[in-house]
């Protein structure tokens, strides 16, 4: 937490004079990560509407969920979805999000929605996922 912070600091100032879309994008997730979840939403808007991509949407989604926005973070988190339907992380973090709502009937069925996708390519992180998913299933059934 202390890199982000630091991070947060050293970007604010140079707001001012740079204007490439990567690093307000990594202003933005400093910012979050710092728990400056208004300031990150943001930034993030904005490098969304130059650079569309679904980890932006994810991060927005994720300040709004901290900040209790849950059909905000929904609207994010689904609109990372629909970018690129066979991402992993955005349906995980709709359904951790139901399961923070207590929506138990949609956190099933995005957990199965996630068992069924077919990644472009397997990594260790979208396994550990898929088996977090397999054991929430369980534990809600």
């Amino acid at each position: 937490m202390k890199i982000y912070a630091t991070a947060a600091k050293i970007y604010a100032p140079l707001t001012n004079t740079l204007c490439h879309p990567y690093f307000f994008m990594e202003y933005g997730y400093a910012l979050s990560q710092t728990g400056q979840h208004e300031e990150s939403i943001a930034i993030l808007q904005r490098v969304a509407q130059i650079l569309p991509d679904p980890q932006i949407y994810n991060r927005i989604g994720k300040s709004y969920q901290a900040l209790g926005e849950y059909q905000l973070a929904e609207q994010y988190f689904q609109k990372a979805h629909h970018m690129v339907p066979n991402l992993v992380y955005p349906n995980f973090l709709l359904a951790q999000l139901y399961l923070e709502m207590g929506l138990r009937d949609k956190t099933l069925e995005c957990a199965r929605q996630i068992l069924t996708l077919k990644p472009k390519k397997e990594s260790e992180e979208t396994l550990h996922i898929k088996a977090q998913m397999e054991q929430l299933i369980q534990r809600l059934d």
